[in-house]
């Protein structure tokens, strides 16, 4: 595997106050970073069902998708996140023979799943758009590393404090689904100021 890709993996996704925006948690443990990625309601609730178990009364579209790709006889090999213009993640499922579809991180992460695949990042996106694993908490439970349990004090409100940092309405999508990630400055530009956005 290239050695500028680092493997991520789905975390969770969460609301983040005061508008309950919904955010993907995309967690390196390499590092042990997350990546937030803002999505749309509708992809969250998608997200939501298929963490309860829910089933739909017809196939949706990630399913259809991955359906489709097993009737023309294509396997795919990985999921990656490759960049980010303007505030917009890019990323595509690479398959067998190394064509490359272009598609939203969110139903990226989907699809990459359902085939099993693994999922990555590139290096420079991940330094660019990440925050320490140490100021997240989820569903009330801290994520740290194994080594740094005892001291690693993850925090919901200096999470918030972040993402509140890095100003959601700058990823405003340029195009109908994209997906965004906020920043202080540029679109790409620094650790503290990051997240890939459905929206």
């Amino acid at each position: 595997m290239d050695e500028k890709l680092v493997e991520v993996k789905f975390l969770d996704w969460m609301a983040h106050p005061p508008e309950d925006d919904p955010v993907l948690l995309l967690h390196a443990e390499e590092t042990n970073r997350i990546i937030p990625i803002w999505i749309d309601l509708a992809t969250a609730t998608e997200y939501s069902a298929r963490e309860t178990g829910a089933t739909q009364r017809r196939p949706g579209m990630h399913d259809v998708f991955v359906d489709t790709l097993d009737m023309v006889g294509q396997s795919a090999l990985r999921g990656q996140i490759t960049g980010v213009h303007e505030g917009v993640f890019i990323a595509n499922l690479v398959l067998e023979g190394g064509a490359e579809i272009d598609m939203r991180p969110s139903d990226l992460i989907l699809i990459a799943s359902e085939l099993e695949v693994p999922l990555y990042v590139a290096r420079d996106v991940l330094d660019a758009t990440s925050v320490s694993a140490r100021l997240v908490a989820t569903n009330g439970g801290s994520l740290t590393d194994d080594t740094e349990t005892d001291s690693v004090e993850a925090s919901v409100s200096e999470f918030a404090e972040f993402l509140d940092s890095i100003d959601a309405d700058y990823f405003a999508e340029p195009r109908g689904d994209a997906e965004g990630r906020k920043s202080d400055g540029e679109a790409d530009g620094g650790a503290d100021s990051a997240s890939d956005s459905d929206r």
